[in-house]
């Protein structure tokens, strides 16, 4: 057997399992260890649902406590992956609302 093609063997298979296992992070994250992360997300969520559904004759969402059922919805109901692509959203608008206040 030609030892660079077995080098090169050895090397595809290790680097295939490490592709796999971190497209598995990504998908499914650390399971339940990131729950309970949405309640330091609470002031950009009651924006988020004012935004969508605003006050005016009547109350809006924030007064309504929408953003205590979403929060409530995703950390009992949701799965992994909605809460994760949830949670990782909610970090990007955040950072987004920064660099627009830097402007």
């Amino acid at each position: 057997m030609n030892r660079r093609k077995a080098i090169g063997g050895i090397l595809a298979f290790t680097g295939i399992s490490v592709v796999s296992f971190a497209g598995f992070k990504f998908f499914y994250g650390n399971s339940k260890a990131t729950r309970g992360q949405l309640k330091n997300h609470e002031n950009l969520i009651s924006e988020l649902v004012d935004v969508i559904i605003p006050a005016t004759d009547t109350p809006g969402a924030r007064e309504a406590k929408v953003q205590a059922y979403v929060i409530d919805y995703m950390e009992s109901c949701s799965s992994n992956k909605e809460y994760n692509n949830f949670l990782n959203g909610l970090t990007d608008g955040e950072l987004v609302s920064l660099i627009v206040a830097c402007f």
